[in-house]
């Protein structure tokens, strides 16, 4: 059964107070062409990480309806990732369905299964070699509604480390047959944006591209000691930095 951690180590309950005083809460960010600028930042840095090769400009020329020279794929899934991060603000954090329609709009045209949860077996590899299998399909989807029970009942735990959470099991059950990295950093960035609108605009996935070895070994530490305070802590660093720089 998934839970939240008993206790928040001190140095995590500081970056907390910090990221909440770095954001305050009345600050409102309206949408606009500036604003679009920084969703496709976010766009384009999503997608880095999972080694797509399009350059910002041509993510930015995407988002503005421009025609650009890309291999399918890479333009399919950006195409398909605007689409996503466009409609980010109709969908609810605590669905699972919505999640579902997420996955969706990711990975339409480019999974047989897209918007569904997988029936194979999945894993994470480096150099061809597995260093991490996720838990069977079979109880993926009860893995799955585990998660959204526990964020339903722990409306009182402080958004920052619930959608960092969210994101450590997320990548722990992995339930879908792809697109489970861009749908984790996409949905944190959901739950933090109904807490503070800023969220929805700060592209915390450049400073995780800048940093994928610390990403995955804070992944890695977690799933080893079956604990998430790691990834939490890794994912507030982030968040601060994030902050820090665009704020």
């Amino acid at each position: 059964m998934l839970k939240l951690p008993l206790l928040i180590p001190e140095k995590i309950e500081r970056m907390i107070s910090q990221i909440a005083n770095l954001s305050p809460a009345h600050k409102i960010i309206p949408l606009n062409t500036e604003n679009n600028n920084f969703l496709a930042k976010s766009v384009y840095w999503t997608l880095a990480i999972e080694g797509n090769c399009l350059d910002e400009k041509k993510v930015a020329s995407i988002m503005n309806g421009n025609l650009v020279i890309s291999s399918p794929r890479d333009l399919r899934e950006a195409q398909n990732a605007i689409k996503a991060y466009g409609q980010i603000n109709t969908l609810n954090p605590v669905l699972e369905s919505d999640l579902k329609i997420a996955h969706g709009l990711f990975m339409n045209g480019l999974l047989f299964d897209s918007g569904k949860y997988r029936l194979g077996s999945v894993g994470i590899y480096s150099d061809s070699k597995l260093i991490y299998k996720a838990p069977e399909a079979e109880v993926a989807p009860k893995l799955m509604a585990e998660l959204f029970k526990l964020m339903e009942d722990s409306s009182d735990c402080r958004p920052l480390v619930m959608s960092s959470l969210f994101h450590y099991h997320f990548l722990w059950i992995l339930p879908f047959s792809g697109g489970n990295g861009q749908i984790g950093r996409f949905w944190q960035k959901l739950i933090l944006s109904k807490w503070h609108p800023a969220f929805l605009y700060l592209p915390f996935e450049e400073l995780i591209f800048e940093d994928l070895e610390g990403y995955h070994k804070a992944i890695k530490e977690s799933h080893n000691t079956n604990d998430p305070i790691s990834f939490v802590n890794y994912m507030l660093k982030i968040l601060s930095r994030t902050v820090e720089k665009y704020l």
